[in-house]
């Protein structure tokens, strides 16, 4: 599964020509999903009208990567991503909280987010498994599932370092559903 996302901060340095080239052969070689940016949203909607071919998800980021905002201004983005016919979000959980052993932090923000969307919306929330053990692995994810989540992202992409098969492993045994 393929998502297409146009996130990258020396993204922002790119045209909005070159933004719209991606969107566009993001639905011609149909990714799965394409994700972008909350102000990106109009461009993507607009363009998904001429090239939509029935398969690929419009996909928006919240609070990406690190989960930082604060759960009522996910939720007024959750609204503006609903409200603009996007089918999923990829979800910033707060990894500080987590990192401080605040799992309940974390786990309040995203029960709110997921039961807010109440289906409107797919919620991918971000594992990041690539800064976490095993350990840490088990806890997020039971975070997830006590709040609800049913969609994860491994990591919020390569610069933030690299993806371990044993970790994607470790979470579809132990965590298939």
């Amino acid at each position: 599964m393929i998502s297409r996302c146009v996130l990258s901060p020396f993204g922002s340095f790119y045209k909005e020509d070159q933004v719209r080239k991606e969107l566009i052969d993001g639905y011609r070689y149909g990714v799965r999903s394409i994700v972008v940016e909350a102000d990106q949203v109009p461009m993507l909607k607009e363009i998904e009208k001429q090239y939509g071919n029935g398969y690929t998800r419009t996909g928006m980021v919240l609070g990406y990567p690190y989960g930082g905002y604060t759960t009522d201004i996910k939720l007024k983005l959750a609204e503006y991503a609903i409200s603009h016919g996007i089918d999923e979000v990829d979800l910033g959980v707060n990894i500080h909280a987590f990192w401080s052993n605040d799992t309940e932090t974390m786990y309040r923000d995203l029960k709110t987010v997921v039961d807010y969307a109440d289906g409107r919306l797919r919620i991918a929330a971000i594992a990041w498994l690539i800064r976490n053990s095993l350990e840490n692995i088990d806890r997020i994810m039971d975070t997830f599932i006590r709040a609800g989540v049913k969609v994860i992202k491994t990591n919020p992409g390569g610069r933030f370092g690299e993806m371990k098969v044993e970790h994607i492993q470790y979470v579809h045994n132990h965590y298939p559903e």
